[in-house]
């Protein structure tokens, strides 16, 4: 690895003396409220660049994702006729003239979220985690998204 600049490694060193100081002086890592406020806007911030930068890639690849949301209408017959491109038959409507912008606003901020969701689901666990209790932190190191549905495929025992 490559040696850094005196000043980085300088500062680097400082930090972690400082870390160490403050554990020292607090070794159960209790902090002030504004500190844990301080904590969460820098998580919600960090929350919300990834949810932006999920969003400018739903807008980028605005028509293939309609494509896909768009299929099921486009598959169903109605009357006797499929697809989208018949007047009249399975048309998407729009009743202002801001619609079809909302509506790339709405795929774009769900594609954003769908995007992000690794890096919201860090941040709040992040920010979660260490208020828990030992025996409650489960999880740490295992967190993934195929959790989420562990809740739902148990079954009751009797």
């Amino acid at each position: 690895m490559a040696k850094l600049p005196g000043a980085i490694q300088a500062a680097r060193i400082v930090g972690e003396q400082y870390v160490r100081s403050q554990r020292r002086q607090n070794p159960e890592g209790r902090m002030p409220l504004f500190d844990h406020l301080r904590e969460l806007r820098n998580r919600v911030v960090k929350i919300a660049l990834g949810v932006i930068a999920g969003m400018v890639v739903g807008f980028i690849f605005f028509n293939p994702v309609f494509k896909i949301i768009e299929h099921p209408l486009c598959s169903t017959p109605i009357r006797g006729h499929t697809g989208c491109r018949a007047l009249g038959y399975n048309e998407l409507v729009f009743n202002g003239p801001l619609d079809p912008f909302y509506l790339r606003v709405k795929v774009a901020v769900i594609v954003g979220v769908i995007l992000s969701s690794p890096i919201w689901l860090y941040q709040i666990w992040a920010f979660v985690a260490p208020g828990l209790h030992p025996y409650a932190n489960l999880a740490d190191d295992e967190l993934s998204p195929l959790d989420l549905p562990a809740p739902a495929t148990r079954t009751p025992e009797h």
